[in-house]
């Protein structure tokens, strides 16, 4: 299990299946009558379905189907500034923080009561990443 999977997992709350990973069948959009929105990608000539649970479309005059699984990528909590920016919202939840720049990088403390909880790292995600996985039991 990789860090970022301990994260969605143990701090974020999400779920395997359902909100990250393979979804299984892809669900499309409906019209009000019930039937596949075909024109819920709409792009000059080309038009079809829109999955409700993976974002994933495709043409249906360019492709007899889709050709790739219902499946959301796992956020990159230690690379990507919005998906830290979201573990940091998370962790705010139950701890007061800091984030400071300096030379080497960047350092993100936490604090709730006396606990103080410091991560580190060369990039604003890597250290609050690192400061998210010291809050894991």
């Amino acid at each position: 299990m990789n860090n970022n999977h301990i994260i969605a997992t143990q701090i974020m709350g999400l779920v395997e299946g359902v909100d990250f990973g393979n979804l299984g069948e892809h669900e499309w959009r409906k019209t009000k009558s019930g039937e596949i929105d075909t024109f819920a990608f709409s792009y000059g000539y080309c038009n079809g379905p829109v999955c409700v649970k993976c974002g994933y479309s495709y043409c249906e005059h360019c492709k007899d189907g889709p050709d790739e699984p219902c499946e959301i990528d796992l956020p990159d909590y230690g690379k990507y500034d919005s998906d830290a920016r979201c573990l940091l919202a998370k962790l705010a939840e139950t701890y007061d923080y800091e984030v400071v720049e300096n030379k080497d990088g960047f350092k993100v403390n936490l604090r709730k009561g006396q606990t103080v909880i410091l991560g580190v790292g060369d990039t604003f995600p890597l250290a609050v990443s690192d400061a998210a996985l010291t809050t894991i039991d």
